[in-house]
């Protein structure tokens, strides 16, 4: 499945469903680049997301997530 328009990168919470942070716009994907991958980086401080585009490297857009996941974590 191809999905043209925006995409976005969104933390949630694995335990109440709330959001932790904004929506952040990303940079990659849009219609006729093929589907968007999303991974973690070891640590987990940073999502990448990417898609393979004409060229052998593609898109990928690098969010840092530590701050939000600070935050959090410290949370009651």
């Amino acid at each position: 499945m191809q999905v043209s328009g925006q995409h976005f990168h969104q933390l949630f919470s694995d335990e109440s469903g709330e959001a932790i942070e904004p929506a952040v716009r990303i940079g990659v994907g849009g219609q006729d680049v093929g589907p968007v991958k999303g991974r973690w980086l070891p640590g987990h401080r940073f999502m990448v997301y990417s898609h393979s585009g004409g060229d052998l490297l593609g898109n990928v857009c690098i969010v840092d997530v530590s701050e939000a996941r600070n935050h959090f974590s410290s949370s009651p």
